[in-house]
């Protein structure tokens, strides 16, 4: 699936974004026209890669838009070996830095992502003003995800909350504030949000959390998607390159 995947990044330029912990694989769609109507930053879930997403960056590039997708840390062709949120964090924030984006489309786990360059906060002294979100699938409580996790590996209790205090040491936030809604409303700007009803992996509630605590948040639900059939639908794609490209 990966090769297959791959195949569809022919149509774009290869970049290198430089940082201190190694090169950014970054591929860029170019419109047809001369100048960008606006340029998109989009980001890929975890166990992704940037191949994933190619189907918005096509829909961009016909729509006169410039679309950057990124491989994020110890994903796709990125050299890296490990990854936390806080590293894909920092990777989104240099290529901002680099292609000065002005919207972010993001699923999954890379909506964390873009949500904490965008809203800001610990470990950062810096964030990155993206003027509208798109986000398809998005987990709310990051300490949900730690929960099933924790589950999932037959931890006790206390090594539950040994794992979580080691994440919380890396974020340099509690937990509790780790939250989508919580980055959203600090960045206070629009969101599209876009979730399968038949979501198992990250159930469709996380979503109607994150609208019902911002007001400038908005929900489209779609029928028998799943978590990842979301990015390769033709009504899904139209639906969030519609909404960052309206006037």
């Amino acid at each position: 699936m990966v090769r297959r995947a791959r195949r569809f990044l022919k149509d774009a330029r290869q970049h290198n974004v430089p940082s201190p912990h190694g090169d950014i694989p970054v591929y860029v769609f170019e419109p047809e026209t001369e100048t960008p109507r606006a340029t998109v930053l989009v980001a890929h879930g975890w166990t992704s890669e940037a191949s994933f997403m190619t189907l918005f960056g096509e829909r961009l590039r016909h729509m006169g838009a410039r679309a950057v997708l990124l491989d994020a840390p110890a994903h796709g062709k990125c050299k890296r070996t490990r990854s936390t949120v806080v590293d894909y964090t920092e990777s989104i924030l240099r290529v901002a830095d680099a292609f000065q984006p002005d919207f972010a489309l993001a699923h999954s786990m890379g909506c964390f992502a873009v949500l904490h360059a965008g809203g800001g906060g610990q470990p950062f002294r810096r964030h990155y003003d993206f003027k509208r979100y798109v986000l398809i699938a998005p987990p709310n409580e990051f300490g949900a995800v730690t929960r099933e996790f924790a589950d999932v590996r037959g931890m006790t209790p206390t090594a539950r909350i040994m794992f979580e205090r080691h994440l919380e040491r890396i974020a340099h936030r509690r937990l509790s504030t780790f939250t989508a809604s919580h980055l959203l409303r600090a960045a206070n700007r629009p969101a599209l949000l876009i979730h399968a009803k038949d979501d198992f992996e990250v159930p469709i509630r996380h979503s109607e959390a994150i609208v019902a605590n911002c007001p400038s948040a908005e929900l489209v639900p779609f029928d028998a998607m799943g978590h990842r059939k979301l990015l390769s639908s033709p009504q899904v794609v139209r639906a969030a390159v519609n909404f960052l490209m309206k006037d």
